[in-house]
């Protein structure tokens, strides 16, 4: 059995009913000492990140960069842990916006037929039947924004549904970026577990 088996394994031996159907995987790039980049696709578990797949590289180093860039490393990072989970599962992916200002990576969640939810910068385009606009111009601090339309209007347009939450106390909202609009946005809380995980 492979390593990702064996994590899901030991989940349900322990009876963790959410291992079983419904996951959070957490998609991250951490750069250590400036030597080693690694890219992680983890399992979001009791707040932490239980790691699946990983790809590591010479961090700030353009010429050693993995080929494919960064989103053909994440589809098959994600593609490896799809096929050690099998199709039974409903899978919610989270990225920072780092990773998640990218029209090409959305379109690999719905190849993969999984959610996802990225965080994306607050100047983010939408395209409505109302006309276009910033995402930034629509929420205030203590409010909570979300519209469906079509989004990245530079960088070719996705069907998706951004969201903006602005708690109070906070400089700025979270900007965010699903397919699912059943989705609070809350969720995406659940990133801090890698951090927690990983020490930075």
């Amino acid at each position: 059995m492979d390593w990702i088996g064996r994590i899901f394994q030991g989940l349900e031996w322990l009876g963790h009913q959410q291992g079983r159907k419904h996951i959070t995987l957490l998609v991250d790039e951490t750069k250590l000492h400036d030597r080693i980049g690694v890219m992680l696709v983890g399992l979001a578990w009791q707040g932490r990140c239980l790691p699946l797949a990983w790809r590591t590289y010479r961090a700030n180093s353009a010429a050693e960069y993995p080929a494919e860039g960064q989103v053909g490393m994440i589809r098959r990072l994600l593609e490896q842990v799809q096929a050690g989970i099998g199709d039974d599962r409903s899978v919610l992916v989270l990225a920072d916006r780092g990773i998640g200002c990218s029209p090409a990576l959305c379109r690999v969640g719905e190849a993969l037929h999984w959610r996802y939810l990225f965080r994306v910068t607050c100047q983010t385009k939408i395209v409505t039947a109302d006309g276009d606009y910033t995402i930034a111009q629509q929420v205030q601090p203590g409010e909570v924004w979300m519209q469906s339309g079509q989004v990245f209007k530079q960088r070719g347009r996705i069907p998706a549904s951004p969201a903006l939450l602005w708690g109070i106390g906070y400089d700025q909202p979270w900007a965010l970026m699903t397919n699912d609009e059943r989705l609070t946005g809350h969720e995406d809380a659940r990133r801090n577990w890698q951090e927690q995980s990983s020490g930075t």
